[in-house]
């Protein structure tokens, strides 16, 4: 051991002050600033005095791994607030030998033993604090499909506000001052034998890992927090990829999902005057009232709690909280739902490929011209491609569409509604338009310096942001309605939210005890509201029980286009099983939300089925057939 003195205790003092101010800075806890400040000072001042070599010690190489993924392990749950008690001790050591494979992989590929330590070490924490930073914005952890959409999430990261809780920040001193003692520890090198023994650790590890699948029965965590709490980040990622792939249901076959739907007639006619059609899926537009009550200074949806003359609307169950607006999307233009696929899985990503079957072509083929907007990023969710997949004859996006107005940097649902408008108004003679919206205005976070019109019982600035939204896309909704009422022509709206959005826990805690949710209180935080409003007679309700995959066939129907025999199915499972999610679904046989795996009698027999035409649909070779058309 050498020892050598490297800097001037000034430059200490210095590092003291400057610790100290970014620690007051996010905390505002003087005393842990004060004490978080000496503990890094006094670390990297021991370091610069000590050069330690260890030429000869290449079982160094192999040990200081283990002890940095044990370290990396523990550090990836305190971060986000858990502890290593809330997982299994079988997951804890998948959790482990992830995270230790990852430094031999990369020693044993670099051939450099600090590069790897150094890598290895910081990649793992990134990882841990973009889980932490998911967790703090919408509840949810770290998913696979985070990593297809990170350009999207990127784009909107600015809207929200990213702080440190005192864990996360013991958590970031730790992580800097190993780091600093990596840098400054004399690392051996890293000889042929340190490199295969590296690799043999890393096929061990692999080996550990495939015993893992075989005798750990785990599941992916797709319910808030719990893909951090219970499987821990690495493992619960691991086990999302390994769980990614859709396998056939049982008693697949061509022949199987032509006898289903041949008990379906398909030889309607077209009404002779339907509607034109504008669908719009508003961003993250709910009403919280399902939660619970709490007190409001003003009803944020008063104008379409008003809507009674020609509107059928209710409640829908959504598959996704927070996020994840492309599960909605592909639910309602498809038919499909999330219940038949891995929890978390985004099909616009991950399924569809070369075609994708939905309802834009059975429009089309009624005489409709199909258009798709959207002012935001046209790849967000890959909806360039997979719109011209669908067979969209128009698209719009941020660059195509109107900027007049601006809400947290973002279009208006104002400024969205004109552009419906203008493009109604700009429709050839005779011309028939099926229009989809994909709004942008709701967008999470709520924490911008913006004037909240809506109050709340209760200190939830986020709260009142977000109320505020709602009403803003209230007020516009009237003046597009007020304006189609008076059109001549027949004109079909039909309006939803893609899901609620991601306040902070203690608004969930105060209005619907979010400690221990039965069942029925899950599905609660994936109910928002919707409606179908015509500006001619037409059925009313105000109570509809409706799923996003059972809505586009009841529109097709009140709209008087010939059904598909997929869809004409659909209709007749909505008879007994109004609504479904990739948590459950509502019977109404039993009227209560019951978990798909465990249906019963006639729900599970129209379950069976549908599992079956859905893989087709996605899958399978008839997905084109005259069944689907």
């Amino acid at each position: 051991m050498k020892i050598k003195f490297k800097a001037s205790i000034k430059s200490y003092i210095s590092l003291f002050a400057v610790v100290l101010f970014w620690a007051l800075v996010l905390t505002h806890r003087l005393p842990f600033s004060v004490f978080s400040a000496f503990l890094i000072s006094a670390f990297v001042l021991a370091c610069s005095f000590f050069e330690i070599t260890l030429e000869n010690a290449p079982l160094f190489s192999l040990a200081l791994p283990c002890f940095l993924a044990g370290v990396c392990t523990v550090a990836g749950q305190y971060v986000s607030g858990f502890g290593l008690s809330e997982m299994s001790f079988e997951v804890l050591i998948c959790n482990f030998i992830l995270t230790l494979s990852l430094f031999y992989i990369v020693q044993a590929l670099s051939g450099r033993v600090k590069f790897s330590l150094i890598f290895s070490f910081s990649a793992l924490f990134v990882l841990y604090f973009i889980n932490y930073a998911l967790i703090l914005f919408r509840g949810r952890g770290l998913s696979i499909n985070d990593i297809y959409s990170i350009k999207i999430a990127l784009s909107v990261s600015g809207n929200y506000e990213f702080t440190l809780t005192p864990r996360a920040l013991w958590v970031l001193v730790l992580f800097l001052v190993i780091l600093y003692a990596i840098i400054n520890v004399k690392m051996p090198k890293c000889t042929k034998e340190i490199r295969f023994a590296s690799l043999g650790g890393a096929l061990l590890c692999v080996f550990g890992m495939y015993l893992s699948t075989l005798s750990v029965k785990a599941a992916i965590q797709n319910w808030g927090d719990a893909g951090t709490r219970v499987n821990g980040v690495a493992y619960n990622l691991f086990v999302e990829v390994e769980k990614s792939q859709v396998d056939s249901p049982v008693g697949y076959s061509t022949t199987r999902v032509e006898e289903i739907l041949s008990r379906y007639d398909t030889a309607g006619e077209t009404a002779e005057d339907t509607p034109h059609i504008i669908v719009i899926m508003d961003e993250a537009w709910s009403d919280l009232t399902v939660l619970g009550d709490f007190e409001l200074s003003t009803d944020p949806l008063a104008f379409y709690k008003s809507l009674e003359e020609n509107t059928y609307k209710g409640n829908a169950l959504c598959s996704i909280l927070g996020g994840g607006t492309a599960t909605s999307e592909w639910e309602f233009l498809t038919g499909n739902t999330a219940a038949f696929l891995p929890h978390g899985a985004i099909a616009y990503q991950q399924y569809v490929k070369n075609h994708i079957w939905s309802i834009v072509p059975t429009l089309e083929e009624n005489g409709y011209t199909s258009v798709a907007m959207h002012p935001y990023l046209k790849t967000g969710w890959k909806r360039d491609v997979v719109y011209s997949l669908m067979g969209f004859d128009e698209m719009y996006f941020m660059d195509e569409m109107s900027h007049d107005d601006l809400v947290r940097t973002l279009v208006s649902d104002k400024s969205h509604f004109s552009d419906i408008i203008k493009r109604y108004e700009e429709r050839d003679a005779h011309e028939k338009l099926f229009m989809f919206n994909v709004t942008m205005q709701n967008h999470g976070g709520y924490n911008w310096d913006y004037p909240n019109t809506v109050n709340v019982d209760g200190n939830w600035f986020d709260v009142e942001q977000y109320l505020t939204l709602i009403k803003m896309t209230d007020e516009a909704l009237q003046d597009l309605i007020g304006y189609f009422e008076k059109e001549d022509e027949k004109v079909m709206i039909v309006f939803f939210g893609d899901h609620q959005p991601s306040l902070n826990a203690e608004f969930y805690k105060t209005v619907l005890s979010d400690k221990d949710l039965t069942f029925e209180e899950v599905q609660r935080k994936h109910t928002v509201p919707f409606f179908i409003w015509t500006n001619y007679d037409s059925e009313e309700k105000t109570n509809a029980r409706v799923s996003f995959n059972f809505l586009s066939a009841i529109m097709l129907e009140k709209a008087g286009i010939p059904l598909p025999a997929y869809m004409a199915f659909l209709l007749d499972v909505h008879k007994t099983i109004p609504q479904i999610n990739t948590y459950g679904f509502y019977s109404l046989e039993n009227a209560v939300h019951t978990r798909t795996a465990e249906a019963t009698g006639k729900d599970a027999k129209l379950i069976e089925e549908w599992r079956i035409l859905q893989y087709n649909n996605l899958f399978g070779s008839l997905s084109r057939s005259k069944h689907f058309k």
